[in-house]
């Protein structure tokens, strides 16, 4: 049963196609998928996989955010609030990256005595 047209991936792919005066034909051929494949996404006929959101994204050179219409985007660009979050994001790409090999931690003795160095509240020091 198809989907409503205006809330699935194939009507997005649809609007940018026409968007770039692209046949469905050359869209399948410089994506590498059968024009059947195509007009049954388009259609919502079939679901559209990820590998076929991500080849049709770049041949159509579009977001796949786009494509899928990911929540929220249009009000977060209006707000300019994406580029709050961009730091956010960034960090947690990096993430799962390991330790940096450039940095060498202190030996534990090292460590100790700059502890015992520091001066405590409540404390005086002569």
């Amino acid at each position: 049963m198809p989907l409503d047209p205006e809330e699935h991936i194939g009507a997005r792919i649809t609007d940018y196609r026409k968007l770039r005066q692209m046949t469905q034909t050359a869209l399948a051929q410089r994506a590498f998928l059968s024009r059947g494949c195509i007009a049954k996404v388009e259609r919502g006929l079939a679901p559209a996989t990820p590998s076929v959101v991500a080849a049709v994204a770049r041949v159509l050179q579009v977001d796949v955010a786009a494509l899928t219409g990911q929540p929220y985007t249009p009000e977060l660009e209006q707000d300019r609030l994406d580029r709050l979050i961009r730091p956010l994001s960034d960090a947690l790409d990096m993430y799962d990256l390991g330790p940096d090999p450039e940095v060498v931690p202190r030996p534990l003795e090292q460590m100790e005595q700059d502890v015992r160095s520091l001066p405590f509240p409540g404390t005086v020091t002569a």
